[in-house]
Protein backbone atom coordinates (compact mmCIF):
# COMPACT_ATOMS: atom_id res chain seq x y z
CA UNK A 1 0.00 0.00 0.00
CA UNK A 2 1.05 3.55 -0.67
CA UNK A 3 0.00 6.38 1.61
CA UNK A 4 0.85 10.07 1.48
CA UNK A 5 1.87 11.63 4.77
CA UNK A 6 -0.92 13.99 5.90
CA UNK A 7 1.62 16.82 6.24
CA UNK A 8 2.36 16.76 2.50
CA UNK A 9 -1.04 15.93 1.02
CA UNK A 10 -2.53 18.06 -1.75
CA UNK A 11 0.90 18.78 -3.20
CA UNK A 12 0.60 16.38 -6.16
CA UNK A 13 3.04 13.83 -4.72
CA UNK A 14 0.59 10.90 -4.71
CA UNK A 15 -0.43 11.64 -8.28
CA UNK A 16 3.21 11.75 -9.33
CA UNK A 17 3.90 8.37 -7.69
CA UNK A 18 0.97 6.77 -9.54
CA UNK A 19 2.07 8.33 -12.84
CA UNK A 20 5.59 6.92 -12.41
CA UNK A 21 4.21 3.47 -11.55
CA UNK A 22 1.93 3.54 -14.59
CA UNK A 23 4.98 4.23 -16.81
CA UNK A 24 6.78 1.11 -15.57
CA UNK A 25 7.67 -1.35 -18.34
CA UNK A 26 5.38 -4.00 -16.86
CA UNK A 27 2.47 -1.60 -16.42
CA UNK A 28 2.65 -0.77 -20.11
CA UNK A 29 2.10 -4.36 -21.29
CA UNK A 30 -0.92 -5.32 -19.20
CA UNK A 31 -4.54 -4.82 -20.16
CA UNK A 32 -5.49 -3.24 -16.85
CA UNK A 33 -4.17 -2.23 -13.46
CA UNK A 34 -5.99 -3.31 -10.31
CA UNK A 35 -5.59 -1.95 -6.80
CA UNK A 36 -7.42 -1.74 -3.51
CA UNK A 37 -8.09 1.79 -2.40
CA UNK A 38 -8.61 2.88 1.17
CA UNK A 39 -11.95 4.56 1.66
CA UNK A 40 -10.24 7.91 2.17
CA UNK A 41 -8.31 7.62 -1.13
CA UNK A 42 -11.26 6.45 -3.24
CA UNK A 43 -11.94 9.86 -4.81
CA UNK A 44 -8.23 10.40 -5.44
CA UNK A 45 -8.02 7.26 -7.58
CA UNK A 46 -11.29 8.06 -9.35
CA UNK A 47 -9.75 11.38 -10.45
CA UNK A 48 -6.81 9.42 -11.90
CA UNK A 49 -9.11 7.30 -14.06
CA UNK A 50 -9.69 4.26 -11.86
CA UNK A 51 -13.18 2.82 -11.61
CA UNK A 52 -14.83 0.22 -9.42
CA UNK A 53 -13.79 -3.30 -10.32
CA UNK A 54 -16.45 -4.96 -12.46
CA UNK A 55 -18.41 -1.66 -12.30
CA UNK A 56 -19.59 -2.54 -8.79
CA UNK A 57 -18.85 -0.44 -5.70
CA UNK A 58 -18.10 -2.82 -2.88
CA UNK A 59 -16.21 -2.49 0.34
CA UNK A 60 -13.87 -5.29 1.33
CA UNK A 61 -12.90 -5.88 4.95
CA UNK A 62 -9.53 -7.25 6.02
CA UNK A 63 -10.41 -8.73 9.40
CA UNK A 64 -6.78 -9.31 10.34
CA UNK A 65 -6.03 -5.57 10.21
CA UNK A 66 -9.58 -4.26 10.60
CA UNK A 67 -9.18 -2.12 7.46
CA UNK A 68 -11.60 -1.40 4.62
CA UNK A 69 -10.85 -1.04 0.93
CA UNK A 70 -12.56 -0.68 -2.43
CA UNK A 71 -11.27 -2.76 -5.38
CA UNK A 72 -10.53 -0.51 -8.37
CA UNK A 73 -9.26 -1.03 -11.90
CA UNK A 74 -7.99 1.05 -14.79
CA UNK A 75 -7.72 -0.23 -18.35
CA UNK A 76 -4.56 0.63 -20.26
CA UNK A 77 -5.30 2.58 -23.41
CA UNK A 78 -2.09 1.97 -25.35
CA UNK A 79 -0.78 -1.50 -24.61
CA UNK A 80 2.79 -1.98 -25.82
CA UNK A 81 3.62 -5.42 -27.12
Amino acid sequence: MIFTDPDVRNMGLGKKVIEVLEQDEYAKIVEKTELNSSLSAYNFYRKLGYSCKDDMYQIEVDESTNTYSVPLEKYVENIEK
